[in-house]
């Protein structure tokens, strides 16, 4: 694949992942929100957990790269870890005041069709020993994950939104909305890619030549790249696709990768085809605005000096266990899907389009 790879580690995207904190009150303590306190033993769990994951995704040595401002992604992680375990709190105490928490038989419920997701209870108790968990500290973090999509959805009700405000939107954004669907085929040699492309041209079947890629999974996926839009391929590929017309073959392109030719099969470009789309983004939008607005409002003491100590504390523990498992993707067609791991995904509790501290490091695969 040739999409860059956004590794999104945003305080609110964090929260849409699975929330997986204990409630220990430990003897010290990271934060006080509202005059409550986030303890070291909580902050430790999350962010051990979140750390494992991208530790397991990106290589050991991920965390200790350069980041934004002469900071480490360790440093980052850190910080962003603590900016959503605040403003997790700060939700948690809105929704009681509200009387929106999460109950019991709604956790219950989540967490029965997680253990299905993962394949029964044998393989759900082998996800939590992996990961460092506990099953109260799961259930712990169910409650909060559902109670923070009952007060997303609650504001997102008070917004009204209206056509009106939609049209609005998607005239100023365009260029954001701009989205084609598209397939290729990746060669080595350009000689390869002319004969491909004449064969094409000449009505061969694009999915019985994309066997010859050599990117991995293409003859599965018959070249298929899915939707993009502009700033998700490298450059000349881009150019080259959204010059395209529907179905038209390119001649061949080259990249760093090789040679593609490439084949448009949809576009989206007016407003009625990216409606949700741009309905969502509003959404995303103002709920981030009142994310801010409440973690400004809060009265918040945060304690630095006991999180720089975490990480070396349990080094030596860590480095002991397996790797995290992550659960399978088959779940029932009903259930929307969890992301248990930040991922590219908009689709989570709340989105990763919800962007607070959002670190972007782009690689073409």
């Amino acid at each position: 694949m040739i999409k860059k790879n956004l590794i999104k580690l945003a305080s609110t995207a964090l929260i849409g992942t699975f929330i997986l904190t204990g409630c220990g009150a430990g003897s010290s303590i990271v934060a006080k929100v509202n005059g409550d306190d986030i303890s070291v033993e909580e902050y430790g769990k999350d962010y051990n957990i979140i750390k494992q994951r991208y530790e397991a995704q990106y290589g050991p040595d991920f965390l200790a790269q350069q980041g934004p401002e002469g900071k480490t992604m360790e440093q980052v992680l850190k910080q962003n870890v603590l900016d959503k375990l605040i403003i997790e709190k700060v939700i948690m105490q809105k929704a009681e005041e509200d009387k929106i928490l999460a109950t019991d038989k709604e956790v219950d419920e989540e967490i029965a069709s997680y253990k299905e997701m993962v394949g029964g209870e044998e393989e759900f108790n082998k996800f939590l020993e992996a990961n460092g968990m506990e099953a109260d500290d799961f259930k712990d973090g169910i409650k909060k994950e559902i109670t923070v999509e009952k007060y997303k959805e609650k504001y997102l009700e008070s917004l009204k939104l209206e056509d009106k405000d939609l049209k609005e939107y998607y005239e100023k954004n365009k260029d954001r909305y701009e989205t084609i669907k598209a397939s290729h085929i990746l060669v080595e040699k350009e000689d390869e890619a002319k004969a491909i492309s004449e064969e094409l041209k000449n009505g061969a079947d694009f999915g019985e030549l994309s066997k010859k890629s050599i990117e991995p999974e293409a003859a599965e996926r018959k070249g298929d790249l899915g939707f993009f839009g502009r700033g998700q391929m490298v450059p000349e590929f881009e150019e080259a696709a959204f010059a395209l017309e529907v179905n038209e073959i390119s001649d061949p392109v080259k990249t760093e990768h090789g040679y593609h030719v490439i084949k448009v099969t949809e576009k989206k470009e007016s407003f009625d085809q990216v409606k949700e789309d741009v309905k969502k983004d509003i959404e995303n939008e103002k709920f981030e605005e009142k994310l801010q607005s409440l973690q400004k409002e809060a009265d918040v003491k945060t304690y630095m000096e006991n999180i720089e100590k975490i990480d070396s504390d349990k080094k030596e523990e860590t480095s002991e266990k397996a790797e995290p498992v992550q659960p399978k993707t088959e779940q029932p067609a009903t259930k929307e899907k969890k992301e248990v791991e930040v991922k590219e995904s908009p689709e989570a509790e709340i989105e990763a389009k919800d962007e607070n501290k959002v670190i972007e490091e782009e690689k073409a695969e």
